[in-house]
């Protein structure tokens, strides 16, 4: 069986989500329309006003772009802190990943690091 829809993953590189329901309501949303979702933000692991600790937001949008049924990465949320992550980020992994990176706010910050290393 051929995959017909984007696989979409899930990141929280800045703030966190104000309200969990919300995600599983926009991933709920996603899968009947026939989309496979990952998670890889944990509300179990918010520190402070982030989507997680320095290291465990690196860890997602890891995650996301080695996952092979993963398509589009789709950041939670802007804010703030991504900016922190962007001396720690491997670019060539993320473009050679293929995936289609999408945000707001900082995440931007993400997208110009990414044109910027490897065009």
């Amino acid at each position: 069986m051929s995959k017909t829809k984007p696989g979409i993953g899930i990141v929280a590189p800045s703030g966190y989500t104000l309200d969990d329901a919300a995600i599983e309501r926009g991933i709920r949303l996603l899968e009947a329309r026939g989309h496979t979702v990952h998670n890889y933000f944990d509300t179990a692991k918010v520190f402070q006003r982030f989507g997680g600790t320095d290291e465990a937001r690196l860890a997602q949008l890891q995650a996301a772009a080695c996952d092979p049924e993963v398509d589009v990465v789709i950041a939670l949320r802007g804010q703030y802190g991504l900016t922190r992550l962007l001396p720690r980020i491997d670019f060539d992994t993320m473009a050679q990943s293929g995936k289609i990176f999408v945000g707001f706010s900082d995440f931007t910050a993400f997208q110009m690091g990414l044109m910027a290393k490897t065009g």
